[in-house]
Order: C-alpha cells, then structure tokens, then sequence
C-alpha cells in the first residue's frame, strides 16, 4: 500500500531532483552577488562571498558585503 506524504517546502536529502532543483536557487544567489559586483565561489551547498580592496576602503567593502548578504537573505 502507497502512502502520501506532503512537502511544504524542500528536496529529501538524496533525492534524483535534489541537485536539479538547487540549480535555479544558486542562479538568484549569483544574482544578487554579481549586482553588487561580488565574487562568489560555490561548491555543493556552500557559497562564499569575500571582495579585496585597499586597507583605506575596507569600510566600505564591508558594507557592500553587508548589503548583499542581508538582500540575499531577505
């Protein structure tokens, strides 16, 4: 006998349609990164956001940083 089961959001771990369907959400996050001109370096489910600069502007890195983690969040 099938049994049903419903999702409200997400992939069962380990899933055919897990790295598929993950694909279209890292597009958006790269996005976002690349608006506020971001590199971004991704492997599996990790994602890193990091910029380089002069000592004088770290200030400023660190608030373009800032913004484009709280946009990718909310």
């Amino acid at each position: 006998m099938l049994s049903v089961t419903y999702l409200v959001c997400g992939v069962p771990q380990g899933s055919v349609l897990g790295p598929i369907l993950f694909v279209p959400y890292t597009v958006d996050l790269l996005r976002v990164t690349d608006s506020y001109g971001l590199p971004a370096h991704m492997y599996g489910d990790d994602t890193q956001v990091y910029g380089f600069c002069r000592p004088t502007a770290v200030p400023a890195l660190t608030v373009n940083i800032t913004d484009c983690v709280e946009t990718a969040t909310s």
